[in-house]
């Protein structure tokens, strides 16, 4: 789990995805996707994988869902 390294919180991950949608709603070609990585303590969310290995570490967890 990745955890901000001051704070300790945990790093949430965002993915949006953009389709085409045809005229019966339907979603065709996805042509862009965005990923944010963001934490509460955080001002801004950051879209580069550096820049999160700047700011957060990881932590092997037992985490059940």
């Amino acid at each position: 789990m990745w955890r901000d390294k001051i704070s300790k919180k945990t790093v949430l991950a965002q993915i949006t995805y953009f389709h085409d949608i045809d005229k019966n709603g339907d979603f065709k070609m996805c042509f862009k996707t965005i990923k944010l990585y963001n934490c509460e303590t955080w001002r801004y969310p950051v879209e580069d994988f550096e820049e999160l290995k700047r700011r957060a570490e990881w932590v092997d967890e037992n985490v059940e869902m």
